[in-house]
């Protein structure tokens, strides 16, 4: 997983820097197909922000946003907050594998076998 840190209107310390990497590091352990993330700090308006994007090996990407009068603060309520979206997804993934393993269509999946069944039917009326 690559990690970059962007800093917007600032200078980033070697700590901040670390800190942010190390805080993403577990975000990683929670869902292994991310592929780069990247941290966005910015210090404008009297305030600190964070900005995380997430991207996903597939394609799809999450972001989170913070803002907090102190930078550690804004890094840690966004970590928090993309957190919450991963977890989210994993578990929707999770619900998914479970029903498809259980033999339930998913959404889309039931109208197919409807309209196999009534093909069925048609044909069996005509004989």
């Amino acid at each position: 997983m690559e990690v970059s840190v962007i800093a917007r209107h600032m200078e980033i310390s070697e700590a901040v820097r670390d800190f942010a990497e190390k805080k993403v590091g577990n975000l990683d352990r929670l869902f292994s197909d991310l592929t780069q993330i990247e941290i966005v700090l910015d210090a404008a308006d009297g305030g600190h922000s964070a900005e995380l994007i997430a991207h996903q090996n597939r394609g799809e990407k999450f972001v989170a946003e913070s803002r907090a009068p102190d930078m550690y603060q804004a890094i840690t309520a966004v970590i928090d907050k993309m957190d919450h979206q991963l977890r989210k997804k994993k578990e929707i993934l999770r619900r998914h594998r479970k029903k498809a393993a259980r033999g339930v269509p998913l959404p889309g999946e039931e109208e197919a076998a409807f309209e196999e069944e009534s093909e069925d039917v048609a044909e069996a009326e005509d004989i």
